[in-house]
């Protein structure tokens, strides 16, 4: 197939490929945090496991002596950890309160 001179050329689109796992700053860039809240949460876990109770943080692997968290999972765990449509509540006026 020729393609001739009035035919516009094809452009392809970039897209930007969300990585399989992450470390602790990539995953603080992903959920907008910084990379000590991430620490902090891998360091409540492992307190809690140690003392039989269920980790609360993203769900995080060991391999070798690094630490990796699967995009996947993560994006799980921030799903259960909020509400769809966040309620707000603002205190009732009363007389003294205006």
């Amino acid at each position: 197939m020729e393609t001739t001179a009035s035919e516009p050329t094809p452009r392809g689109e970039v897209q930007k490929l969300r990585p399989a796992q992450m470390r602790d700053r990539s995953l603080a860039n992903y959920l907008d945090c910084s990379p000590a809240t991430v620490r902090k949460w891998r360091a409540d876990d492992t307190k809690a496991i140690r003392a039989g109770r269920a980790p609360s943080g993203p769900p995080w692997h060991r391999i070798g002596n690094s630490i990796f968290y699967f995009t996947d999972q993560v994006d799980e765990w921030r799903k259960g950890k909020g509400e769809k449509y966040g309620t707000v509540t603002y205190p009732k006026k009363t007389a003294g309160n205006k």
